[in-house]
Formats: C-alpha cells, structure tokens, sequence
C-alpha cells in the first residue's frame, strides 16, 4: 500500500510517498527534479520527499541512481502519483 503525506502551507510544501513499511536507510538527493528518495535495507526504493510541491498545479519526478522513478502530478488539489515501483508490481 502506498502512503501519500502532503503538508502545504500557504500553497505549496513537501510531499512524501512511503512504498514500503520497512526502514529506510540510505538516502540519497534526486538525480532528476527537487527532492529526496530513501532505499531499504534490501535496496528497494522505500519513499521519496519532494521539497515544495504545489497544492493546485504541479508535475514533478524523482529519478534515483538505479533509474528507478516517481512522479506527482497535482490538477485542480488532486493528487496522482505513478512510479516504476507500480509498474514492476503491475507486471509481477
């Protein structure tokens, strides 16, 4: 299950989206956007923060060393989040 926490103040902040309920361990800055993205203890990408998020229109994505990726997209306060975590899971 996938877990979205998004934390706007006066129109934008960060939003952070948790794949995974073990511990995090390493993380490492985005190679491609604005943020974050820890790696579990098996080397799974476990979530990802990014750092100022628009609440009414934004699109953005973090790609990590390994080439996996996450993208927000905002439209009208809604929230859609797509990911190569999904699409592995989708295939399996």
């Amino acid at each position: 299950m996938i877990k979205i926490t998004f934390c706007p103040i006066h129109g934008s902040g960060t939003l952070a989206v948790d794949f995974l309920s073990d511990k995090a361990q390493d993380g490492a800055s985005s190679l491609e956007g604005d943020g974050y993205y820890w790696l579990s203890l098996k080397g799974e990408l476990a979530s990802v923060q990014f750092t100022d998020v628009n609440e009414f229109e934004d699109s953005q994505k973090i790609v990590t060393e390994a080439g996996e990726w996450v993208e927000v997209r905002v439209a009208k306060g809604s929230i859609t989040i797509s990911s190569s975590v999904q699409e592995k899971k989708a295939a399996a």
